[in-house]
């Protein structure tokens, strides 16, 4: 599958795309900045809160936002010569970068530079599903797309710090008091709710990805989620069950 094309990001159409949640946020950003680079566009990809270090490989041009604060023809050499860009605020330590803020973000998509610019949006720790606390996620004004990113990998484990990021505000959020394991019904409660997934996403366009749809049994349970938001009349423009890396 093309993940560019399948959420129909088309040549000419300038959109930011926010990329919140757990389980693959980082990937859904490597694999949409390399399929979008192969069809020849300019990608800036950044992050509002905080990220990984991206390797050297997925990238072709690497700022700080200081160096092109005051002159932003470094900016605009960088969309010419290559077709990915990096831009982070700072460095936090080796493997780690602090984002740019939001109304820079905004600022680069009125500069016409970049045909399209991914922003990661909030931080998960590595786990597969998260709530986000009350300043996330940070998407910005100009936000055309808001791509919610939930791990199936997290179906069956228990509601607990090992397995869910910000685990006090999942349970605040979904009513939860018990002890309880994950389940369909609560993934796609914590999609619907206006502080769960899409929170912060009030009149975007929404694509959720349920991803490590890595067997036949989580792709199932992938598409009984569908189904239960389907039927709920989730208003979300698609629902993709894959596996990011698989396919």
């Amino acid at each position: 599958m093309n993940l560019a094309k399948r959420l129909e990001i088309i040549e000419g159409d300038k959109k930011v795309i926010s990329i919140a949640g757990g389980g693959g946020k980082t990937t859904t950003m490597k694999r949409l900045a390399r399929e979008l680079a192969e069809e020849g566009r300019k990608v800036l990809v950044t992050t509002t809160t905080a990220m990984m270090m991206p390797e050297e490989g997925d990238y072709d041009f690497f700022l700080i936002e200081e160096e092109i604060r005051e002159d932003h023809s470094i900016l605009k050499n960088s969309a010419e010569s290559g077709k990915i860009t990096v831009l982070i605020g700072s460095m936090v330590r080796i493997d780690k970068v602090k984002g740019v803020e939001m109304s820079f973000i905004d600022k680069m998509k009125d500069m016409n530079i970049f045909d399209h610019i991914l922003v990661e949006t909030d931080g998960a720790r590595r786990k597969p599903i998260k709530a986000p606390r009350e300043d996330e996620p940070l998407n910005p004004y100009t936000t055309d797309l808001v791509i919610g990113v939930v791990g199936l990998d997290s179906l069956g484990k228990k509601i607990e710090e090992e397995n869910v990021h910000r685990v006090e505000i999942f349970k605040k959020i979904l009513g939860i008091q018990d002890e309880k394991f994950i389940d369909e019904e609560i993934v796609a409660k914590l999609v619907l709710h206006p502080q769960g997934l899409f929170k912060n996403a009030s009149g975007k366009e929404k694509v959720l990805i349920l991803n490590k749809a890595d067997d036949l049994i989580l792709r199932e349970r992938g598409e009984r989620i569908r189904n239960i938001l389907q039927k709920k009349n989730a208003p979300i423009k698609d629902i993709l069950v894959m596996s990011l890396i698989g396919e």
